[in-house]
């Protein structure tokens, strides 16, 4: 069959899928037009209220909740991580913008047709109070899903299909740090040269008075020659933003292992902000591995530090090539 032709049907299927979910919404009748139908299942004016947020499924359970300073945290297994507040955003986005088309049938159906064995639960609470506790079940082959409210038996038939799953790292922010790279105003790179006795700390300093300079390495004969352009680029360019690809525990053997103090990172800004940071490399057979943890963070508003509190309890793993820069010598930055 010519791929044409197959791509004819595909789209033929989609039309009739949606074309099945429009006529079911024309078809609602008296009997089953209720107070839900054509009404999102949460309000938008309620979204704003909302400070905590639990999915749940048949064997795990996640909760996610908004702290004293506005930050979001996934709550899992007496874990406690900064949530990603565009993963936030999106579960009530979905859940406010998916609309009741009809009243479907009665959860005490035998074969349960509607797929509530599978069901995965959404909880939202304002305070202590629950605002909004629905059950979800997978999306149908004609289009949009079913789900039920706690507590009750009718089962409709909604707008969109919602997918969420109690894990962790769908909701976990990877951030470690941001920064507005104008305002770096100095850069110090530590480096452990040598073994045992004979090592020695070389220290790299790089300053500058406005954001329109060049930052100049201090310290050496070439004190008063700016850093090339290029340097400067790359070290800016890591500084701007480190995501992390693995998050692991302080104790964590090969994070130990590439942090023995070998190189160290302190930058600080325009602002008065400032933060000092460990940085390593594992080679372990055919794998290289960075990892870096954040030591000392000062000057940042309220509640970004209380996310760098929690963010300095753990390691991270993360791309060799966001930390090279961090782990030059003078002769990479002077030509």
């Amino acid at each position: 069959m010519k791929q044409s032709t197959v791509a004819i049907f595909v789209v033929i299927g989609a039309l009739a899928a949606g074309a099945a979910l429009y006529w079911e919404q024309k078809v609602t009748t008296a009997t089953t037009k209720e107070a839900l139908v054509d009404k999102p299942l949460f309000p938008a004016e309620n979204m704003g209220k909302v400070d905590e947020i639990v999915i749940k499924n048949s064997s795990e359970q996640l909760s996610l909740k908004k702290g004293a300073e506005g930050n979001w945290s996934v709550i899992n297994e007496q874990e406690n991580y900064p949530a990603d507040a565009k993963a936030i955003v999106k579960i009530l986005d979905d859940v406010n913008r998916a609309k009741v088309i009809r009243l479907a049938g009665e959860l005490k159906d035998p074969d349960d047709e509607y797929g509530s064995a599978k069901a995965k639960e959404l909880i939202l609470k304002s305070g202590s109070e629950e605002t909004f506790h629905w059950f979800f079940a997978d999306s149908r082959s004609s289009g949009g899903a079913y789900a039920y409210k706690n507590g009750e038996t009718k089962v409709y038939l909604i707008s969109e299909a919602l997918r969420f799953e109690p894990a962790a790292a769908s909701y976990e922010s990877k951030l470690i740090f941001k920064n507005d790279e104008k305002m770096i105003s100095k850069i110090i790179l530590r480096q452990k040269i040598g073994k045992g006795k004979k090592a020695k700390e070389q220290v790299l300093t790089l300053e500058r008075a406005t954001a329109e300079e060049k930052f100049k390495l201090l310290g050496t004969k070439d004190e008063k020659k700016e850093i090339p352009e290029d340097k400067q680029s790359r070290l800016l360019s890591a500084l701007k933003e480190i995501i992390y690809q693995e998050r692991v525990s302080a104790d964590n053997a090969a994070a130990q292992q590439a942090l023995e103090g070998d190189f160290y990172l302190e930058f600080s800004t325009f602002d008065n902000k400032s933060m000092k940071i460990m940085l390593g490399n594992f080679a372990a057979k055919d794998a290289k591995d960075s990892y870096l943890k954040i030591l000392e963070a000062d000057g940042f508003d309220a509640a970004e530090t209380a996310r760098l509190a929690i963010i300095k309890n753990w390691a991270f793993k993360v791309s060799e090539s966001s930390i090279t820069p961090f782990l030059w010598g003078e002769k990479d930055l002077m030509p």
